[in-house]
C-alpha cells in the first residue's frame, strides 16, 4: 500500500469512526431527553401525596430541599455546558422538588 492510499485509507477509517460515533452520540442524545422527562415523572407520586391527600407526614423536608437545592447547581451548570437535556430535567426536578418542600411547609 503506497503513502496516499495509506492516508486514504486512515481518513475513510476515521469517518466511518465518526459516523458511527454520530449514530451512537445521537441516540444518547435522544435517550437523554426521554430521560428528562421520565425522571421528574416519578416524583409526581410524592407531589400527589402532599398536594392532593393533604399528607406530609414522612416526607422529609430535608430531603426534598436538598434535591431541590441539588438541582440548583445541576441548573447552573448545565447552562454554562449549554446542555439541553439537563437543563430540561433540572428546571423540571426544581419545580416538582420545590412544590413538594412548599406542601410539607404548608401541611405540617
Amino acid at each position: 500500500m503506497g503513502q496516499g492510499q495509506y492516508r486514504t485509507h486512515l481518513r475513510n477509517h476515521a469517518n466511518k469512526k465518526k459516523d458511527s460515533h454520530g449514530v451512537k452520540a445521537r441516540f444518547m442524545d435522544d435517550l437523554m431527553y426521554v430521560v428528562a422527562i421520565i425522571a421528574p415523572v416519578m416524583t409526581i407520586p410524592q407531589l400527589m401525596q402532599v398536594w392532593v391527600r393533604k399528607q406530609s407526614q414522612g416526607v422529609s423536608l430535608l430531603t426534598w430541599g436538598a434535591y431541590a437545592g441539588v438541582s440548583v447547581l445541576w441548573l447552573i451548570y448545565a447552562i454554562i455546558h449549554k446542555e439541553k437535556p439537563v437543563i430540561l430535567s433540572q428546571f423540571l426536578m426544581l419545580i416538582l422538588d420545590s412544590l413538594i418542600v412548599i406542601g410539607v411547609l404548608f401541611y405540617k
